[in-house]
């Protein structure tokens, strides 16, 4: 594919698609969003029609499979802190900063009784 032909459009499904296939399958958007660590309300506006041409929307997009591409990462900066500095932290990314944070005080605190 040369740099300035269109994406291809192929083997992806509409938002109509994937709200009928969450709902065969008993998952809610909320569910499906939390599940793979995206934002709900973010989650339900990729499906209202909101075009996925960047960073969240984009991997949201991509994960539904309404769009062929590749995840995106935002170089120095994890999901959660994204979502976080939107005001999105969704309750999967606060339990793995909670995790995250537990075990570097542990490591702290152990080093400190070395010591």
């Amino acid at each position: 594919m040369s740099k300035h032909s269109k994406p291809t459009t192929q083997g992806t499904r509409t938002p109509q698609e994937v709200l009928e296939w969450l709902e065969y399958n008993g998952i809610s958007v909320a569910q499906w969003a939390r599940e793979h660590g995206f934002s709900v309300g973010l989650t339900r506006s990729v499906l209202r029609g909101r075009p996925g041409r960047r960073g969240m929307s984009h991997n949201i997009a991509v994960a539904l499979g309404i769009k062929r591409g590749v995840p995106t990462a935002l170089p120095g900066r994890s999901d959660a802190d994204l979502c976080a500095s939107r005001g999105q932290l969704n309750s999967a990314a606060q339990r793995a900063r909670r995790q995250a944070g537990n075990v570097q005080s542990g490591a702290a605190h152990t080093q400190q009784e070395a010591a």
